[in-house]
């Protein structure tokens, strides 16, 4: 089931679709998914962010994929990716505000910009459990939080991806454990053709790590 929503971030209201599982009778896990650059065409429409969606449905994941400030129908206008912290973390306030999702089992993906918006917004938040990384543009922006994030991280990009610009073992030194590295042989930063690979192993890799214990 998919409805849209508004919530409100920083004073600004933010469009967003929120994509639910089918014949909820627990409270499931919730993953915020985060679109790529707003002045390059990217928004919550993005394939990529769709597919994501998709995938973490399959997996019994509530996803909320939402429109930064001046992407859409949401309010504000474009700031570099530092205002636009504030709406991934109003995301997963939203996310923690809904029925049948479980505020202790939350995550953070984000695609190429979106990457860099979500590693900065929530490294260090404790309402986050896992943060997964699709094509983040290392060439281009700071990561340096992932150096000292402690979460359980997915990083995942494409062999023919030149805005990554690093290899796998440079990718391994800047990131700190624990985190999974998935390098897709041919795949480009647009995953044209590739959106159902991607889709699934962020979808495995949340299943996993937002899995509570079940209680006794």
């Amino acid at each position: 089931m998919e409805r849209r929503v508004v919530f409100k971030s920083d004073g600004l209201l933010l469009e967003g679709i929120l994509h639910v599982p089918p014949s909820i009778d627990h409270k499931l896990p919730g993953v915020a998914v985060c679109h790529p650059h707003p002045l390059y065409g990217g928004s919550m429409h993005n394939t990529v962010v769709e597919e994501l969606c998709r995938a973490l449905v399959e997996e019994g994941i509530v996803a909320l994929r939402f429109n930064f400030r001046g992407v859409g129908a949401s309010e504000g206008v474009y700031q570099e990716g530092v205002g636009e912290r504030l709406d991934v973390e109003a995301a997963v306030e939203f996310l923690m505000s809904i029925d049948g999702v479980d505020p202790h089992s939350l995550g953070v993906a984000g695609y190429s910009f979106g990457a860099y918006v979500a590693a900065h917004a929530v490294s260090e938040d404790p309402r986050v459990s896992a943060l997964a990384l699709v094509s983040p543009p290392f060439s281009m922006y700071n990561f340096s939080p992932l150096s000292s994030c402690r979460k359980p991280k997915l990083i995942v990009w494409g062999s023919r991806d030149e805005l990554v610009g690093l290899s796998a073992v440079d990718v391994a030194k800047m990131v700190a454990e624990p985190r999974k590295l998935i390098l897709v042989e041919e795949a480009d930063h647009f995953w044209v053709g590739r959106e159902v690979e991607v889709g699934r192993l962020v979808a495995s890799f949340f299943k996993s790590a937002l899995k509570r214990p079940p209680r006794t």
